[in-house]
């Protein structure tokens, strides 16, 4: 009723699935303003028990994000809830890199796979498992990998990575942006 009545929402399902960007979108300053003087408490005790809230604009998620004041474990159970992966490393703090590629709440692009060599929270390992996962195979396989110099870092650490399984391995050096003449 207050949904409706007060904010002017006529799907209460949407505010179920999307609790905070409903609100955001509603623009009521005395929401907001609660809302944004007990972040946590609201994303521990509404976001995160909402069973239904996995639909989170990509906007709203990066606001998430970039709020310091929000516990990085109740910021990581809120990705993982999220159906939604966010497009770039762009306006994600450099320490949620590497969280971002675990939970496989990044898109898979190798301009994405090169930031995070890049980043603070480079962890190699971390790339491989995500690398090698099916999901971000499906995405990668069919794109060649950039051929400008700030690539040969990626270009490197698919030709010697030996942790990559046979397929992961096979899809990225038919990506490779040129052929070799010898085994590198």
């Amino acid at each position: 009723f207050i949904l409706r009545a007060v904010l002017g929402i006529d799907d209460p399902d949407r505010a179920r699935e999307q609790n905070y960007t409903v609100a955001l979108e509603s623009r009521s300053e005395p929401l907001l303003s609660k809302i944004d003087g007990c972040f946590d408490e609201y994303l521990r005790n509404v976001l995160l028990r909402l069973p239904d809230n996995r639909q989170e604009s990509v906007s709203t998620i990066q606001r998430v994000i970039g709020r310091s004041d929000v516990e990085l474990e109740s910021m990581v159970e809120f990705l993982e809830q999220q159906s939604a992966a966010l497009p770039t490393l762009d306006q994600v703090p450099g320490t949620l890199h590497a969280t971002l590629f675990q939970i496989q709440k990044i898109e898979a692009t190798w301009e994405n796979c090169l930031s995070f060599l890049g980043s603070e929270s480079y962890d190699a390992e971390t790339l491989v498992q995500f690398l090698n996962n099916a999901e971000a195979l499906r995405a990668l396989a069919g794109h060649k990998i950039p051929g400008s110099d700030q690539a040969a870092p990626l270009l490197t650490f698919i030709i010697e990575n030996d942790a990559l399984s046979d397929d992961a391995y096979a899809a990225y050096v038919a990506a490779l942006p040129r052929r070799f003449t010898a085994f590198p």
